[in-house]
């Protein structure tokens, strides 16, 4: 540090070094609003480092990771925009219908489409539900219409490309999407997602349409949600889809089918959720457990420590068998993922440039108190 000036900062190559490892570490295990934030404090860092004698040699090696990190910052920024948009405000949509517990919300947008949101506050185990958001290739067994489902490739744990055919007696349409997720626990209590079309994809085969003769590819633009966690049992789920179906109908009435159809997707969700708590021997539940690095390795050791974090009763997960089973008074916590992301660069950041744990909790907190009164508001009124 420059004595002459107090707030000046050096920074060193192997220090960089380490903030990237972490950064890796958190893209990894899908905490992408963390990798982001260290990611833009090490920017500051380096940017007000102009004089450190290793200055170069450390923009070199940013520079060799400019994609990654390119694709961090588009990713953590559109999750942020997705987290914004699955809140409580409601601006701009208007209410479609309600049933089963589930409203269906919709606005047209500029380009004359439809834009549906769906939500609804869920007694159903997290657990089961991310596995069935996740097991693509099982969407045929739950998802209306759904006649094919396939997971064309895995890129990561919270990312995929895959592929899926809906067949009703007046159309067959298909889908090929890329989507992937975000642990926001820590942030805002919840976990985002985010998919759309992709026409191509590198390393990946495109199926053909199911019907080439009679039918064309639909353009999903936007496939995203937010499943804000209440407890170890209850969420509240907001999906948003904008679709271009390509039909040969009037806009007026796709809207209008789409408007009454939004709300049975996210029922028919629940009842599968429900299922996979309950019976050991359906397709999602033997996916569980042949999937153990995801299921037992990654998401089960997530799912406790956070429930200890926020001081919640381990619950059993049935479908894991033995496995599944809360250790009494074992310390199940994740500091290696759950810690303070930024303290790699608390000994040399000046003081305005700390991040704040304790603001990080107070957001998630408030985000959990907002989810609860809405809560009691939805159940007043259905």
């Amino acid at each position: 540090m420059n004595p002459n000036n107090p707030h000046s900062t050096s920074i060193s190559v192997d220090t960089v070094d380490k903030v990237l490892c972490r950064i890796d570490f958190l893209i990894e295990n899908c905490r992408l609003l963390a990798a982001r934030r260290l990611y833009d404090k090490l920017l500051r860092l380096v940017d007000i480092s102009k004089n450190c004698s290793d200055i170069e040699s450390i923009r070199c090696k940013l520079d060799t990771r400019k994609s990654q990190l390119d694709q961090l910052v588009l990713r953590s920024d559109e999750i942020q925009r997705i987290i914004g948009e699955c809140s409580n405000n409601y601006d701009n949509w208007t209410l479609g219908s309600e049933m089963f517990g589930v409203r269906s919300y919709y606005r047209v947008e500029e380009d004359g489409l439809l834009c549906v949101r769906m939500e609804g506050i869920q007694d159903i185990p997290i657990f089961e539900q991310i596995a069935v958001f996740y097991e693509c290739s099982l969407y045929k067994e739950w998802v209306p219409f759904c006649k094919q489902s396939d997971l064309l490739k895995k890129i990561s744990h919270p990312e995929l490309v895959f592929h899926t055919a809906v067949s009703t007696p007046f159309m067959v349409r298909d889908m090929v999407l890329h989507a992937y997720a975000s642990d926001c626990m820590m942030e805002h209590g919840a976990i985002a997602f985010m998919g759309r079309s992709v026409e191509e994809f590198e390393g990946v085969k495109i199926p053909p349409h199911p019907n080439p003769f009679f039918g064309c590819r639909a353009d999903v633009k936007m496939l995203c949600g937010v499943v804000s966690i209440i407890s170890p049992s209850t969420a509240k789920t907001v999906i948003i889809v904008k679709v271009n179906p390509r039909l040969a109908l009037p806009q007026t009435i796709i809207n209008f089918v789409m408007r009454q159809m939004a709300g049975v997707f996210l029922y028919f969700m629940q009842k599968q959720a429900l299922r996979v708590a309950s019976d050991p021997d359906c397709a999602h539940a033997m996916n569980v457990r042949a999937n153990s690095d995801f299921y037992k390795n990654f998401l089960l050791p997530n799912v406790r420590a956070y429930c200890q974090l926020r001081g919640w009763e381990q619950v059993t997960i049935p479908v894991l068998g033995n496995e599944g089973i809360a250790i009494p008074g074992k310390d199940y916590s994740r500091p290696d993922l759950y810690e303070d992301t930024d303290c790699l660069l608390t000994d040399t950041a000046p003081n305005s440039e700390i991040h704040s744990f304790e603001k990080c909790t107070n957001t998630r907190e408030n985000v959990s108190i907002e989810n609860n009164n809405a809560r009691e508001a939805m159940s007043s009124e259905l």
